[in-house]
């Protein structure tokens, strides 16, 4: 939204305004804030609370997700069950994400983070209380896992649609870079790091503590949702307010908005359908976030049969695949700018099946040759393993960054948006079915390296198809393309005629 047109506020509410001033000089709460450096931005004391209150949420919710599926994994046992956590957080995205964004800009955006964060830590304790009541219990664990994502669905619109309300348009594209970094951080910070520690220290603690290490967790997530609800109740609720004038009448209610809302999504599919290319690429970007799901999915499954640590380590694999990831986003903008699009992506799909059946056969070779020797403690075992789970992050991103890029370059501005939401839609109609069919059939032969052989397949079938078509379809818009120059070079001959 654009902060420009506002009213100059204060801390203690709006300030009155010079009456002898034109619209165009009146200066918005963003305007105060100097300079258009990190430093700066930093200093800005209100973008800095929705900041902080940004790493902390995420950073809760990857906590909240690696304590879930450990904990799945330890009392079940079983890969379906674990993808079902997995599910019950993504079906959300896929029913009401883009419903969602189109509400979020229609109300108070302060009252939607303050209430967003009340409800995740109230269901944050209330996860404390269903696992002291029953650990194995499910059905409640996946109500309360889709009922914190749901809420996800609105907080996430509501924070970035106020980021421009507290910065000054200058400063815009640094604030958005802070965000978009400490996406990444609050990743490695609640998968890595918050997560695993506090599962894995909290059994070393004297009773009764050492007893509910889920428990401490959870708890602590709930703590520090209520953090945020301090840190966004410090901001004045006039700074993050969409005035009327602002708007240009965009944010009116509509008379039948559940069918605007439909209306707009029903088009967007429309104009992606109509675009192959488009397609093709939102599919291949999707393509490396169901490749993400199933390494969560069966992470902690992973280590006990790798490696015969228990599922709290799950973090052992989520390390170097992760440092793979850091890794590929610096260096695939700069293979892209020398290797076509078709190769790079197609050496990524290519490295992501090699590095997955790698694994697989790496763990079959070792187990039937080496006999009674303890191979899970040798350390070129243990190299070989993560090492071509580091390689698989970087080959992600060699999937994830070109493909999207075309999605921004084939897309137009107007739509641009509504685009994105919808390959989080797509995103998640596919991980859905995908987690549990390979989620059911690993349980079926008790090998979690079953899981990491159909992933392999998957993609490298899938993956092959869009190569294939994507190829065709750039072929076919070529010769359109070379067809219409011609037409448009007879023209005048055919004047003349």
């Amino acid at each position: 939204m654009n902060a420009l047109g506002g009213e100059k506020l204060t801390v203690n509410g709006p300030a009155p305004v010079t009456p002898d001033l034109p619209p165009k000089t009146r200066r918005s709460p963003a305007d105060s804030e100097g300079g258009t450096g990190y430093k700066e931005v930093l200093q800005n004391r209100k973008f800095l609370r929705l900041w902080t209150a940004q790493i902390i949420s995420q950073t809760n919710m990857n906590a909240a997700n690696y304590g879930l599926i450990t904990l799945i994994a330890t009392e079940s046992r079983s890969l379906t069950a674990t993808a079902g956590a997995i599910v019950a957080f993504s079906l959300p995205a896929l029913l009401i994400g883009a419903p969602a964004g189109v509400l979020v800009d229609r109300l108070d955006r302060r009252a939607v983070l303050l209430v967003s964060n009340i409800l995740r830590g109230l269901a944050s304790l209330a996860f404390v209380v269903f696992l002291l009541l029953d650990r194995t219990a499910l059905l409640p664990i996946y109500a309360l896992t889709f009922f914190i994502s749901m809420v996800g669905q609105f907080f996430g619109p509501a924070e970035g649609a106020a980021i421009p309300k507290l910065v000054k348009p200058k400063s815009l594209m640094n604030a958005l870079a802070l965000f978009n970094i400490t996406f990444t951080v609050s990743q490695a910070l609640g998968l890595i790091i918050i997560g695993p520690l506090v599962l894995l220290t909290v059994p070393l603690l004297p009773r009764p503590i050492s007893q509910y290490p889920a428990e401490t967790l959870f708890l602590l997530i709930a703590a520090l949702y209520f953090v945020c609800v301090w840190l966004i109740n410090q901001i004045p609720a006039d700074d993050l307010r969409t005035k009327p004038d602002e708007s240009g009448g965009r944010n009116r209610r509509p008379e039948r908005p559940w069918m605007d809302m439909w209306g707009a999504i029903t088009q967007t599919m429309h104009y992606v359908v109509k675009r192959p290319l488009l397609t093709i690429a939102l599919f291949q970007l999707s393509l490396a976030g169901v490749v993400t799901a199933v390494i969560a999915m069966i992470a902690p499954a992973f280590v006990g049969y790798y490696f015969g640590l228990p599922a709290a380590s799950a973090a052992l694999v989520f390390i170097p695949a992760g440092i793979g990831l850091v890794l590929g986003a610096a260096i695939t903008p700069r293979l892209a700018r020398h290797i076509r699009y078709t190769r790079l992506v197609g050496g990524g799909i290519a490295l992501v099946v090699a590095c997955a059946l790698g694994i697989a056969f790496t763990r079959f070779y070792t187990s039937t040759t080496w006999g009674q020797y303890d191979w899970t403690r040798d350390p070129w075992y243990y190299g070989l393993v993560l090492g071509l789970t580091f390689i698989l992050g970087v080959a992600l991103d060699l999937i994830n960054v070109p493909a999207q890029a075309k999605m921004q370059e084939l897309s137009e501005d107007y739509i641009k948006g509504r685009v994105l939401a919808l390959q989080i839609m797509a995103l998640n109609a596919i991980t859905i079915p995908v987690i549990l069919i390979i989620g059911y059939v690993a349980d079926l032969t008790k090998m979690p390296s079953v899981a990491v052989v159909l992933l392999a397949i998957f993609v490298g079938v899938t993956g092959a198809v869009s190569m294939f078509a994507w190829v065709y379809f750039s072929r076919r818009a070529e010769r359109q393309t070379l067809a219409h120059a011609g037409v448009e070079a007879r023209a005048p001959e055919s004047v003349l005629d």
